[in-house]
């Protein structure tokens, strides 16, 4: 099944909402309005005391495992900042040498033993597809399947970032609809260039400028999605010239991390 059909897995039927956040692609134009919002709302209670203190009960009761076993530090420090923002006991596994990994344990066996002592784990992974491995084998293997939040896995998709690249776009001026926005670098293997694309479905009239070095260019996948939604788009190898035309420039630096 492609990504489409297989995010419907991963939504809690009554009231639709996400079980598990592992791609763009499970975003609805509505549920994207809405977290802008509440996005909007935290930052102003978050700006007196009494209101940090109030975030800080809503999740009091719940804990979650931050399972980066890919070198991170703004994800990472993202994370943490938002758990202790919310009130959320957090545990950071990030060195599978100081776990039962080394003695044959599987991956996958690990994340599910969290399962016992967390309500959800935030993955990153070098590994590509290893979050939704992870949220299948949850979903197979336990009475309590664990809400996965893929933060980065392997060269496919970061969800996570995508949101607050969107939100970042949001709060510039305008909103995202009629933007131009030019992505520069490594469009092939950049997770984060991949999942914003997916998100501008839901926008109108956006224009998007694709530019990279031979051999670095957005796979076929993409320029068949950016075909099949009508988005508009246009690709090249020099970038000075289309800098003018461009609202937003997301820039991005070679991801030969994927490579190793």
């Amino acid at each position: 099944r492609d990504t489409s059909e297989r995010a419907q897995f991963f939504v809690k039927q009554e009231g639709r909402r996400l079980q598990s956040c592992l791609y763009s692609q499970q975003f609805s134009a509505a549920f994207l309005r809405h977290l802008c919002r509440m996005a909007t709302a935290i930052r102003e209670i978050q700006d007196n005391r009494p209101g940090a203190d109030y975030l800080r009960g809503l999740l009091s009761h719940k804990r979650v495992i931050l399972y980066f076993l890919q070198p991170s530090t703004r994800t990472r420090m993202s994370f943490e900042a938002a758990c202790d923002m919310l009130g959320l006991e957090h545990s950071l596994v990030h060195d599978a040498s100081t776990s039962s990994e080394v003695k044959g344990e599987s991956a996958l066996d690990t994340v599910q033993t969290f399962s016992n002592y967390a309500d959800a784990v935030v993955i990153r992974h070098p590994e590509q597809g290893f979050a939704e491995q992870v949220a299948w084998h949850l979903l197979a293997n336990t009475a309590r399947p664990l809400p996965v939040i893929n933060a980065g896995s392997g060269p496919d998709q970061h969800p996570t970032q995508a949101l607050l690249d969107w939100y970042t776009i949001e709060r510039s001026g305008g909103g995202v609809n009629g933007k131009t926005i030019l992505f520069a670098g490594d469009l092939r293997r950049g997770r984060t260039v991949r999942s914003l694309i997916y998100l501008t479905k839901h926008a109108r009239d956006v224009r998007l400028l694709l530019i990279a070095p031979p051999g670095f260019e957005v796979k076929p996948d993409i320029t068949e999605f950016l075909d099949r939604h009508g988005i508009a788009y246009l690709q090249n190898t020099v970038l000075e010239p289309h800098i003018a035309e461009a609202d937003v420039i997301y820039m991005t630096r070679v991801q030969d991390e994927h490579d190793r």
